[in-house]
């Protein structure tokens, strides 16, 4: 652990180092104990997780972000995948620790989104240099990260008198190895050009992209659009079935276009749309009847609640119509209500004056058209 942190020259708290720092210190405290050599393993793997979801604490852009640091995540995951195979077992439930295992497991994976990031931004210096150096001459660590500092960045000198491993970012390799070679010998030198190394990671992504969109998901039978506003609206319905989500709302009406386009890219033989709002089911029906690569319907939901409870009546065994069906009935037991703010001065359907900065609620309805419940005086 000690190492590790040296390896760092402005070491960080919320990222892996902090992970390792606690499992260390979590496996000091155990050494005393009576515990077995399995129940040290489980509780270590315990500690790992529990130590990446509190990351965010330590680390202000982590927190900002909602996430937790990758690197800690990754560590976790690695020391998980070693105690399996040593214990001969495959999930985290198996865990038999006083902790809560597949809670501290949950606790991390909450945070962790995995994507494939092909936004890659350059370094302002195109080679990485790394090498081993042993040293001739009386030869000072902190001197030597000084003068690296001067010709490029993420500058390492590791290890103890008289050997040690130097990396550098840097556009002069040659004036790196020309610095080290005054004070002694260098070997097992490498030097990568990380810009031709960007080209081709990027050129990958793309190959893989295209073979992956040339007929790698199979086409389903039933598939699911529905439209709603924001990212909280968005992962509710995914999760309950909805292939696609088309952003759009109350005065964001989405165009037949957009509908049409999120209709298609579900690759199903049957798909089922759900506006969420009556000011969108007109796109909506028009999108069904210009779609030539699918049998559309449409559930005539008002709101995301409505598609909410639309959803769990829905059955991707099932037929077109009897899903249909089954759905628009779910949205009789629906009530709900909203509340907004007014825009500008106007006046509710039965002549109470609306002020700009009121607070608006409606019941059941999907626009503000009816006169409010409640409303804030200014």
């Amino acid at each position: 652990m000690k190492v590790a942190f040296k390896a760092v020259r402005k070491p960080v708290e919320g990222t892996i180092l902090t992970v390792l720092k606690d499992v260390s210190a979590k496996a000091d405290q155990l050494e005393r104990s009576k515990m077995s050599c399995t129940e040290v393993l489980d509780a270590l793997v315990v500690e790992a997780y529990e130590s990446v979801a509190r990351t965010p604490d330590l680390l202000p852009v982590l927190k900002e972000n909602g996430v937790v640091d990758s690197g800690a995540y990754g560590f976790a995951t690695f020391l998980e995948g070693f105690v399996n195979a040593v214990e001969g077992k495959g999930e985290l439930t198996e865990f038999k620790t006083t902790i809560d295992a597949s809670e501290a497991h949950a606790l991390a994976d909450s945070r962790v989104a995995i994507e494939l990031n092909d936004d890659w931004e350059g370094s302002e210096y195109r080679y990485c240099n790394e090498f081993l150096f042993h040293a001739e001459k009386p030869f000072e660590a902190d001197d030597a990260l000084t003068y690296l500092a001067t010709l490029g960045d993420c500058e390492l000198v590791v290890g103890s008198y008289p050997d040690f491993k130097v990396h550098v970012h840097s556009n002069e390799p040659n004036r790196v190895l020309e610095y080290m070679l005054g004070y002694g010998q260098v070997f097992e030198v490498f030097i990568h050009n990380m810009d031709l190394e960007v080209k081709d990671r990027t050129a990958k992504i793309a190959a893989d992209r295209a073979a992956g969109g040339a007929g790698a998901t199979p086409r389903k039978s039933l598939g699911f659009v529905a439209v709603a506003a924001g990212s909280g609206e968005e992962s509710i319905l995914e999760s309950l079935g909805v292939d696609v989500v088309v952003s759009g709302g109350q005065t964001m009406n989405p165009s037949t276009a957009d509908i049409l386009a999120a209709v298609e890219s579900c690759n199903a033989d049957n798909v089922i749309v759900m506006p969420n709002n009556g000011n969108i089911r007109m796109a909506a029906e028009a999108a069904a009847s210009a779609c030539e690569t699918s049998r559309v319907a449409v559930v005539p939901t008002k709101s995301v609640l409505q598609a909410f409870s639309a959803m769990f009546s829905a059955d991707t065994e099932s037929s077109l119509e009897d899903n249909v069906e089954a759905m628009t009935e779910a949205l009789a037991g629906i009530r709900d209500g909203e509340v907004t703010t007014a825009v500008r001065d106007s006046a509710a359907a039965d002549g109470s004056p609306i002020h700009a900065g009121d607070v608006m609620a409606s019941r059941a309805v999907p626009s503000w058209s009816s006169a409010p419940t409640s409303r804030r005086s200014r």
